[in-house]
């Protein structure tokens, strides 16, 4: 029951901000990415496969973000941060669940490489739990205009505990707008 648990808070971990390394051809680039982006939309993807005591299971899902007030805001120094709060439609396996309050707060450094933007030293959190991560990110610019962001995401994760562990995929895309 545990794995299962962590699975879960490893989804909200991955939705806080995730990574992809596909199609770098994307991104339709005409506006500047600095400055304060509201969050308005967010969907994803996915799949969790919990391994423990020799036993598999797998479970498919996608999350659709409501009550979006958050926002992400990028620094011509570098760094970025997000913070706000939204809540997650999660839909699997024949339920849908609503988890409510999802924290959108972590801080970070950046580099922008044509329509990629590579995120280092990044530190988040997630509610429930507090769950707290650090990594290295990549994401792809689908569009950046002076009034719309849009990023692709996708991540795979691995998570480990004494009992087991579960492998997170997911893939998405967040929109932003100022």
């Amino acid at each position: 029951m545990k794995i299962i648990k962590v699975s879960l808070l490893g989804i909200f971990f991955i939705s806080l901000i995730s990574c992809s390394k596909d199609d770098e051809s994307k991104g339709e680039i005409s506006g500047s990415l600095i400055g304060q982006w509201n969050l308005t939309e967010f969907e994803y993807s996915g799949y969790s496969e919990t391994k423990v005591d020799g036993m598999s299971m797998r479970a498919d899902y996608a999350g659709i973000a409501e009550n979006i007030d958050a926002s992400m805001t990028f620094h011509e120094n570098g760094t970025f941060e997000s913070e706000g709060v939204y809540d997650v439609i999660l839909t699997g396996e024949g339920m849908t669940l609503p988890y409510r309050d999802i924290s959108y707060e972590s801080s970070g450094n950046y580099v922008v490489s044509g329509n990629r933007i590579d995120i280092t030293n990044f530190e988040g959190t997630s509610t429930p739990g507090a769950y707290e991560v650090a990594s290295e990110k990549e994401m792809i610019i689908v569009e950046l205009t002076d009034s719309r962001l849009v990023l692709d995401v996708s991540e795979n994760t691995t998570i480990t505990e004494e009992d087991g562990e579960a492998l997170i995929s997911i893939s998405g895309q967040y929109v932003f707008s100022r």
